[in-house]
């Protein structure tokens, strides 16, 4: 009936646990003054287990049986009446208030790599000799054992007690990682730093296996997936995860603080100068960087970089915390943000980085009609916005003239007298059409100019004014995350300025299309174009041009 779905399959494995509440267990103090832990009911009497414990304990509540490769554990937490540790907020919360010395002196950042499992800028943490060893003993071993699996029977005794001893391979490279965690965990914490900050790192999706490629006949490609399984279990036997999660605790009981930024970049980006580009980064423990020429060892400059970016989250006022467990130290707009004034290269750069390097161009901007053929009553204007690639250059408004009246057009536009007969005839109304049209275009023109002008400069100076709290919106939101200096240099929001006159014009713009000045233009276009078609297409055209007794 498919009512109990699926069927899971049976992992081939004598891994197990049962979990016991405290009816069904308690510790006893047998003859010998060995501790054993009793299991069962005065009904159902299993027996004694005994066990080795670490440390002296309070009577737990519930605990965990757990077999695991051919081992039992116990496991259980009790209360211990230790005060509870602070909160990351409030930790937070005092740290944004402490100074840029302070913390320079107190806040490590913690560089996690496959060569060199930790750094910190001021020491390096490896396996030790005899752990590296050890691991690599362990390695070859499981391998000879994997060999001879192989050819046996599956099913026989010989199988299962090879198998056993590959379990117990993993089993005690899982007990050195552990180790090294621990050891690492208790030195950082030790440390002089009373603030410890990691990278954020994804294992999960880090150590992922690679899709396959095809090509466009459904043969398979070459995708280094070899290449990658490598490195997935060197990334997966360094224990990244256990580092950070054995330095939180610790770090809590001792009045510490733990936290994670984003790792975006921090194994290219210069701790000196802040540049960024994948060049930068030689080899995999040489740093150079292309812009100051800064040398070092890369792990030692990451671990700066990470240290430098949360000193500036610290000092950010719009900090928060995100995510469970080590909290993630990022701002309203995400984590991915800089040290300060980086030059990012075009091979790293986001959209939002390439914008705020781009600088502005104020093309060309004409607000006005074209040129008109005939005479006009009245001179014609055009509005030229200069170019300017500085965005601290003022633009310079010109009023040129470009047409006047009959022969009084002198340099500006040279007297045709061919062309001013040919307009010169007695029916001029489509004349005077397309002279109408074109002088209501430009007025229209120049009154949309005025009315964007007049709507900028009351939504900017009364609707809302430029304060304090209204700068720091644009420098978040609109000049992408610019620092104060930063805005000072770029110019502040008044009249006269780059982006000042071009939401002018932007608004002036919209204003002269939706009033119709297009259509307007296009009309006294159109007019003069089936004018002078239709004139010197005429056959007496020249009869008109000269005159009928001339002819």
């Amino acid at each position: 009936k498919g009512l109990c779905g699926k069927p899971k399959r049976k992992p081939k494995t004598d891994r197990g646990s049962i979990y016991l509440t405290n009816e069904l267990f308690r510790f006893d103090v047998c003859a010998d003054g060995v501790t054993r832990l009793f299991i069962g009911t005065r009904t159902n009497n299993i027996g004694y287990l005994s066990f080795k414990s670490h440390r002296p304990f309070n009577k737990p509540k519930s605990l965990y049986i757990r077999k695991e490769a051919g081992q039992y554990f116990v496991s259980f937490c009790y209360e211990d009446n230790q005060p509870e540790p602070t909160a990351d907020k409030e930790n937070l919360k005092w740290l944004k208030g402490a100074s840029e010395e302070w913390l320079n002196e107190y806040v490590v950042g913690v560089d996690r790599g496959v060569v060199v499992p930790a750094h910190t800028g001021d020491a390096a943490y490896r396996f030790s000799v005899g752990q590296a060893r050890h691991l690599a003993a362990q390695e070859r071993y499981r391998k000879r054992l994997q060999r001879r699996l192989a050819k046996q029977v599956k099913g026989s005794n010989r199988r299962n007690k090879v198998k056993q001893r590959i379990s117990k391979t993993y089993r005690k490279q899982a007990a050195i990682r552990n180790d090294f965690c621990h050891q690492t965990s208790r030195k950082l914490v030790d440390s002089s730093a009373k603030v410890i900050i990691f990278e954020a790192l994804n294992t999960s999706k880090m150590t992922r296996k690679p899709k396959a490629r095809q090509d466009s006949n459904g043969k398979y490609l070459p995708n280094r997936a070899k290449a990658k399984a490598g490195l997935n279990k060197s990334i997966l036997n360094v224990g990244w995860h256990y580092l950070e999660a054995y330095a939180q605790y610790k770090a809590a009981r001792l009045g510490k603080a733990v936290f994670k930024i984003s790792p975006a970049y921090t194994s290219q980006e210069c701790s000196r100068c802040g540049h960024t580009h994948p060049g930068n980064r030689k080899t995999q423990a040489l740093f150079f960087c292309g812009s100051c020429g800064y040398v070092g060892n890369a792990d030692a400059n990451a671990a700066l970089v990470i240290k430098k970016r949360a000193i500036k989250l610290f000092l950010d006022s719009g900090t928060e915390l995100q995510g469970k467990g080590i909290p993630l130290l990022c701002t309203g707009r995400g984590a991915g943000r800089k040290t300060g004034k980086a030059k990012v290269s075009s091979a790293v750069a986001t959209k939002r980085q390439k914008r705020k390097e781009r600088q502005p161009l104020w093309w060309l901007l004409s607000i006005g009609s074209l040129l008109p053929l005939g005479a006009s009553s009245s001179p014609k204007y055009l509005l030229i916005l200069s170019k300017s690639t500085n965005p601290q250059t003022r633009m310079d408004i010109n009023m040129t003239q470009i047409c006047t009246t009959g022969n009084q057009a002198g340099p500006l536009m040279p007297c045709n007298p061919e062309l001013m007969a040919a307009t010169d005839s007695p029916d001029n109304s489509t004349q005077r059409q397309s002279n109408g049209l074109f002088t209501s275009t430009i007025s229209q023109a120049i009154y949309s100019v005025g009315v964007g002008a007049f709507a900028v400069v009351v939504k900017n100076q009364v609707v809302s004014p430029l304060n304090e709290p209204g700068k720091v919106f644009l420098r978040r939101h609109c000049f992408n995350n610019m620092t104060r200096a930063e805005f000072d240099e770029y110019g502040e929001l008044t009249p006269f300025t780059p982006v000042y006159l071009a939401e002018i014009a932007v608004t002036s713009t919209a204003y002269f299309v939706a009033s119709g000045g297009l259509c307007k233009v296009y009309e006294g276009c159109k007019s003069i174009y089936d004018r002078v078609c239709s004139h010197f297409s005429a056959p007496d055209a020249t009869a008109r041009r000269h005159g009928p007794e001339e002819v």
